[in-house]
């Protein structure tokens, strides 16, 4: 019966791949992939997928199942691939993430609870785990990301910039991307009619606040007793810039404003404010000292993602999976992830 069920479906498959236009396949015999002679069924897919489908209409629920069905196929193929290497993680380590995730959700009930909804027992979902960091071991260590283990996992591709890419970069994009425009330091206090009942009590609480500070009190602990603007932080706004998302009160004080002396009370439509600018440095171009680490951790960022791809690439090309049509779909997302990022 199953040999018949794969017959059929093996042909089924055979007439969809007559069209070139890559699709989500169609299933009619109960077997929604078969990877390497393995199969996954309908059933399997639509178990994933209960909780997201709920409520959607039939053709949307089509797409996440469809969508979950690639993703299995993928996460089987590499599956696979780890098999042959056998690449085995500690169980120590899954069990690690198990008890980080029980502590996360806020106990073991409610960790046990959690399986429950997904119809899963903890060994089920250490399984589960434990497959996960295997292959996430597989593509990072062949990607080039991570220390490879001797032999039996080495790594395909250099994913560390050189010195000149780095370089290249800094120089093609040295005008827009590292150059800052003008900043403030700036320190707030926000006294509003919501907080203190009243626009003229707010005003007259500002001007309290005013006056002791310009006999010496300090700013943050004023802040953090009276204002509404990042009472937390001591009323500390940072380095702001000219295109920054404070209201214009706080801009026009911030580039206009004598650093070291207290500006306010302003009003703005909430209340009063009091701003202080510690200090303004003016447009500057970013050297290449400052800029090279974030640099190559962006370079660097962009080949592991290249990498990745091209090493799932391979196990897709190599594996067979049925339908056809799920397999050309495959190669083709994941040859996407080959392009460069800009």
């Amino acid at each position: 019966m199953l040999r018949m069920m794969l017959l059929l479906f093996v042909c089924a498959a055979a007439l969809q791949a007559q069209d070139a236009t890559p699709r989500a396949p169609e299933f009619r015999t109960g077997v929604a992939a078969v990877v390497n002679g393995e199969i996954i069924t309908e059933a399997q897919v639509w178990k994933a997928v209960r909780g997201a489908v709920a409520g959607l209409a039939p053709e949307r629920r089509k797409e996440v199942y469809n969508a979950k069905l690639l993703g299995m196929i993928r996460d089987m193929v590499l599956d696979h691939a780890a098999a042959r290497l056998q690449l085995n993680i500690n169980p120590s380590v899954a069990r690690s993430y198990i008890e980080q995730r029980k502590e996360e959700m806020g106990g073991a009930e409610a960790f046990r609870e959690s399986l429950i909804e997904r119809d899963q027992t903890e060994m089920q979902f250490l399984q589960e785990v434990t497959q996960r960091q295997q292959r996430a071991v597989l593509v990072r260590a062949q990607a080039g990301a991570m220390r490879g283990l001797g032999s039996v996992l080495r790594a395909d591709h250099i994913v560390e910039p050189t010195v000149e890419a780095i370089r290249t970069y800094y120089r093609e994009h040295q005008e827009g991307e590292f150059r800052v425009g003008a900043q403030s330091h700036v320190r707030a206090m926000a006294f509003t009619r919501v907080a203190f009942g009243s626009d003229e009590r707010a005003k007259e609480v500002a001007e309290k606040v005013r006056d002791e500070l310009n006999t010496g009190a300090d700013f943050a602990t004023l802040a953090r007793r009276y204002s509404s603007l990042e009472p937390e932080k001591g009323g500390d706004l940072g380095w702001i810039g000219k295109e920054s998302d404070w209201g214009p009160e706080i801009l026009d004080s911030a580039f206009s404003a004598e650093p070291g002396k207290l500006a306010g009370p302003l009003q703005f439509r909430r209340g009063w404010l009091l701003v202080l600018v510690d200090e303004r440095r003016d447009s500057r171009q970013i050297s290449f000292a400052e800029a090279q680490a974030g640099i190559r951790a962006k370079l660097r960022e962009s080949a592991v993602a290249r990498a990745t791809a091209a090493v799932e690439l391979k196990a897709l090309q190599e594996a067979f999976i049925q339908p056809a049509d799920a397999q050309r779909l495959l190669l083709q997302l994941t040859e996407q992830e080959l392009q460069p990022r800009r």
